[in-house]
């Protein structure tokens, strides 16, 4: 056993929780016939832990693995695969994590109940930043503070935005969210602030606007980097005043709400190239939470691919599957750049299409690659899409560059939001630059 097993031993016992420390593989089937853990934690260098982990299998158990590992590689979680482990952590993580860790895998087991869900904000994901995310969530909730959540498409921005609203005191208040990049600029203004009857054509009554709808709670703008100049004014005189007037109408309206935006642009170079207001960046960047793309915590790649399929299988009223190795490698390997939101479609497809084990045949086209390695964007491994490195670059402008990327992008996928999420820029932004390519023949 690694000196660092016996000393998180040690502070395990401070948790109440009752230990056996074994000091070789030899003596880890003996006991376990005797008394079946519910969790099994199993230290990678322990000498002889394969063959162990491979004779327990032969004869059958049902607790919970967890691997300890000195640094996280592909390697490792390899090995970690090979084992069977659902979980893996490092040695030098803090004790109150490894209890926090080992708390799931109780409740995934079905060994112990779930927590209260106010109790704490719970990430699926065993990635520091899926902890320190969590942290963060606790710390901004209480506070009444405007938060600005950054982070590419499809990194669960809304999610953590919900997460905020659900552990705040204005829980009992409404969640209303708005993406200020899927609605025409015309509308943004009254959609926000709502109008009076006659305001403007079509407007034949009065309709309260989302800063009247969600008093009392909280308005979560997502990709507020869209918002048109003339709206990002009068947002910002709303977070100084908390009061409004609705399109065409004098009468001011006093609204009591937290604001979460959110951005997937860097409002920081958009201040300095004049596109966005300096003081409205000021204002909404009082709190402030980055969300990782996926590709920078592979550690949650696993974890969130098995929640997955457990919902999906759920919600469809189909039974658990398997995943096999390979193709979990070939989850790992894959770069998401549509990030979780695209691991999620990925996991819906293979539920839809799963045998009793899911292979590589289960998995969306552009993910069957022979080399998954060289899944870095929404073609690859499609061979009916032209690789990149025969796209010829020498004398393309990047107007041209743009347009290939744009229009292979919305070919490989089913709808032209998911397209945007891909490419990391608005629908609204997404149809204009559409409408002016196939007006050009295409």
């Amino acid at each position: 056993m690694h000196p660092a097993g016996h000393k998180l031993a040690d502070k395990l016992h401070d948790y109440h929780c009752s230990i056996r420390l074994l000091e070789s593989a030899s003596a880890l089937n003996k006991s376990v016939r005797q008394r079946e853990p519910d969790v099994l934690m199993v230290d990678e260098e322990l000498p002889g832990i394969h063959g162990a982990v491979q004779r327990m299998d032969d004869a059958g158990g049902h607790h919970r693995r967890v691997l300890l590992i000195s640094t996280y590689s592909p390697e490792a979680v390899g090995r970690a695969l090979d084992l069977g482990v659902e979980t893996f952590m490092c040695r030098q993580t803090p004790v109150g994590e490894v209890v926090r860790r080992l708390n799931r895998e109780l409740v995934e087991g079905g060994l112990c109940p779930a927590i209260d869900e106010f109790d704490a904000p719970r990430m699926v994901g065993s990635s520091d930043q899926a902890y320190e995310i969590c942290h963060k969530v606790a710390a901004m909730a209480p506070a009444d503070a405007t938060v600005l959540i950054t982070g590419e498409s499809g990194t669960g921005k809304e999610l953590v935005a919900r997460w905020i609203h659900r552990f705040s005191p204005r829980r009992d208040g409404p969640f209303v969210p708005l993406n200020c990049g899927a609605i025409p600029a015309q509308l943004v203004e009254s959609k926000l602030f709502g109008h009076v009857e006659g305001a403007f054509t079509g407007a034949t009554e009065d309709r309260p606007g989302l800063f009247e709808v969600a008093d009392g709670g909280t308005l979560f703008l997502d990709e507020v980097g869209e918002l048109p100049p003339q709206i990002q004014v009068k947002l910002l005189r709303v977070l100084q005043q908390r009061r409004f007037e609705p399109v065409g109408g004098t009468q001011s309206i006093t609204t009591d709400v937290r604001l979460i935006a959110a951005t997937n642009v860097d409002l920081k170079r958009a201040v300095e190239q004049q596109q966005f207001r300096r003081d409205l960046y000021y204002r909404l960047n009082v709190l402030h939470l980055d969300v990782p793309p996926l590709r920078e915590r592979p550690e949650d790649i696993v974890p969130l691919w098995r929640h997955f399929l457990r919902t999906f299988a759920h919600d469809t009223g189909r039974d658990e599957v398997d995943t096999d190795p390979d193709t979990l490698r070939r989850l790992l390997a894959y770069r998401w750049p549509g990030n979780v939101r695209e691991l999620e479609n990925a996991a819906r497809h293979a539920v839809v299409m799963r045998d009793r084990t899911i292979t590589p045949r289960g998995l969306p086209t552009h993910l069957r690659g022979e080399d998954p390695t060289a899944g870095t964007g929404p073609t690859a491994g499609n061979s009916s899409a032209q690789h990149p490195a025969s796209i010829r670059i020498p004398g393309m402008s990047l107007d041209e560059l743009e347009r290939i990327a744009i229009l292979r992008t919305v070919d490989s996928t089913e709808t032209v939001a998911e397209a945007a999420e891909i490419l990391g820029v608005s629908e609204r932004t997404l149809y204009y630059r559409l409408k002016e390519y196939r007006g050009d023949g295409d």
